[in-house]
């Protein structure tokens, strides 16, 4: 294989895998957003208030210098301080006169014309206007100042107070930055959130790594509802996969998440419960919450096994008649799992989408090579929609 043949096998990969963790972690990021805009919004709130710059005008009557020299000689006049000066002592401005250039005020050549602009700043339109206008005046005098061999300047036009604001973000460019940098931020807590549980997210892989077939795919709904057999599209095809001669023991091992697992242990024995009696063997732990879901089903019996026997006598598997149709339900999170699945009992995996690599890892390391007989997968979704 290329290397470029190994980016494309491992692109869609991670496209799935970024796919599902914007699912899964939908609300919590788009918390993360509203966070960030929230915080943007009030930053800029509590930023200074609004600003206005006004501009005055300033032309050359006469030019002796080469026109691309302009707007090097105003700019060096401007910042020489002989203009700041001249308006702090004009204004009676507080502040120290070599802020004034260019916090204040600046001056903007106009590239290809004999144009220049003086730019005044402030929180008021009328300030803003007056030092735009005081400024041009002291620019044309010290340019003035040059002799005839650079020209002749005058104040073409005044300025007028302003109407809009600037330098102030606005709402709207607020609620931006903040979409911006909350999902930015999101993508990257999903990225390192995704390095590090390196979820699986599809049944080829979940088979990849158990190094089994995969014998179906299910899609539980997600609702409080009780989901029906007939629901559930691939619920047939794994029941007669777990019991190919329509009896025998089989052992359905979860990854670390017995939830689906008691759900797919329910429907496929409501299914086999139809035409004959079925055993369902689960820790004591999880006997009564599957007792009450199996209940209206007169042949199906609930049983419930010790991991650890009160006397202390270690691990107790119970044994059955292979004639009978038994489904265990076993945790690979649990110690010594193989030794509490009977002799004879077909071993099938399930994983649940979004499980931890190492734990699905984990369970298939506590069987040897041909001990487990396929994968089930389960993903979230809606009843009906297989």
């Amino acid at each position: 294989m290329t290397g470029s043949d190994s980016v494309r096998d491992t692109e869609p990969d991670a496209v799935a895998k970024l796919t599902w963790g914007l699912r899964r972690y939908l609300v919590p990021l788009v918390m993360l957003v509203l966070v960030a805009v929230g915080v943007s919004v009030l930053v800029q709130a509590s930023g200074p208030g609004k600003t206005y710059e006004a501009s005055a005008l300033v032309v050359a009557t006469t030019l002796e210098i080469n026109p691309l020299q302009l707007p090097r000689t105003v700019d060096a006049v401007f910042k020489g301080g002989s203009v700041a000066e001249s308006v702090a002592s004009k204004l009676s401005y507080a502040g120290p006169a070599n802020r004034i250039v260019p916090d204040v005020v600046r001056v903007e050549p106009m590239n290809d014309t004999i144009v220049v602009r003086v730019i005044g700043r402030n929180t008021e339109r009328e300030k803003a206007a007056e030092l735009a206008d005081v400024a041009a005046f002291f620019l044309v005098a010290e340019l003035n100042k040059l002799g005839p061999g650079v020209g002749q300047f005058v104040l073409q036009n005044r300025a007028q107070p302003p109407i809009r604001t600037v330098g102030a973000s606005s709402v709207a460019n607020s609620v931006a930055f903040g979409m911006l940098s909350g999902g930015a931020l999101g993508l990257g807590f999903l990225g390192l959130l995704l390095l590090a549980r390196r979820p699986v997210v599809d049944g080829w892989e979940a088979a990849a790594i158990v190094d089994a077939p995969l014998l179906v795919s299910l899609r539980l709904p997600t609702g409080r509802g009780t989901i029906e057999p007939e629901s559930l599209g691939g619920l047939s095809l794994l029941s007669k996969q777990l019991f190919p001669d329509g009896v025998g023991l089989c052992t359905l091992v979860d990854t670390g998440s017995n939830r689906p697992r008691l759900e797919v242990m329910r429907l496929v024995a409501e299914l086999v419960g139809r035409r004959q009696e079925v055993a369902l063997v689960v820790p004591s732990a999880e006997k009564n919450a599957l007792t009450a879901r199996t209940r209206s089903n007169p042949n199906i019996t609930v049983l419930a096994y010790w991991l650890r026997r009160p006397s202390g006598e270690g691990d107790q598997p119970l044994e059955f008649d292979d004639q009978s149709s038994v489904l265990f339900g076993l945790s690979a999170s649990e110690f010594d799992v193989p030794q509490l699945i009977p002799e004879k009992a077909r071993v099938i995996v399930l994983v649940a989408q979004g499980a931890r690599r190492k734990l699905v890892e984990g369970a298939a390391r506590q069987f040897g090579p041909g001990d487990i007989q396929g994968v089930v997968f389960v993903t979230p979704g809606r009843a009906g929609r297989p």
